[in-house]
């Protein structure tokens, strides 16, 4: 693990790559290179008897804003490894991959300053990372919706965190219906709704994405057309 991030800070990409598991390349390839300057590791979950690992990871980052300039930021975020034939390789895991059909996270220090979280701190306290994934929480993961025109279906998003979160909605197109959000910011404790209108044209079901920053949670919300009365 310690030569995969020496080769990141020497901005090494390619020679990454062969401390990467074969099935999540095309990940590795597709996603953001950021510029680290440095990295530590701050916690390590053993995972299938020492076969697999969750490191939680900070590392400094070099960014560039336009009202700001040039930054140096501290981020956290989870590193996964896999022992194999006495290596240890880089890993995607399939849960992520599913995340990332919305869009690439990225942590933006400016929203993570202003929402109050201590993103390092609710790492630190469980290297899975299960609070920080889960302090968003819907009230349903799958809803029907009737087909004609006019119905109707909701579902309420609860901020746990203790802090201010941002809701991106990430609608599906041209499946029969709408999507929108009563609220795309929430505090501590707040809710939303996402409401869902069926309107003419073709139905077809289809997943709602709602990503939360600066977390970088993402809620799948699965929407299926009852089937009409005979």
């Amino acid at each position: 693990m310690d030569a995969f991030y020496k080769l990141a800070v020497d901005h090494k990409f390619r020679e990454m790559e062969a401390l990467v598991a074969p099935e999540s390349r095309d990940d590795y390839y597709a996603g953001d290179k950021p510029d680290i300057l440095d990295y530590r590791v701050e916690g390590v979950q053993w995972l299938e008897g020492g076969k697999k690992a969750n490191v939680t990871m900070v590392s400094k980052v070099h960014t560039r804003h336009i009202k700001t300039g040039d930054e140096i930021n501290e981020v956290p975020y989870a590193s996964h490894w896999e022992l194999v034939k006495g290596t240890w390789y880089w890993y995607l895991p399939h849960v992520n991959r599913r995340v990332t059909a919305f869009g690439q996270m990225k942590v933006d220090p400016e929203k993570a300053a202003q929402s109050h979280l201590n993103l390092k701190e609710l790492i630190r306290k469980g290297p899975d990372m299960a609070e920080l994934m889960n302090g968003v929480r819907a009230g349903a993961t799958t809803v029907e919706l009737d087909q004609e025109a006019g119905a109707s279906a909701s579902v309420v998003l609860t901020n746990k965190l203790p802090g201010t979160v941002d809701l991106v909605l990430a609608p599906p197109i041209g499946v029969g219906f709408t999507s929108t959000l009563s609220a795309e910011t929430l505090k501590s404790g707040e809710q939303a709704t996402l409401t869902l209108h069926s309107i003419p044209g073709i139905k077809r079901d289809a997943s709602v994405g709602i990503q939360v920053r600066p977390t970088g949670q993402s809620l799948v919300i699965q929407v299926n057309y009852r089937k009409p009365k005979p």
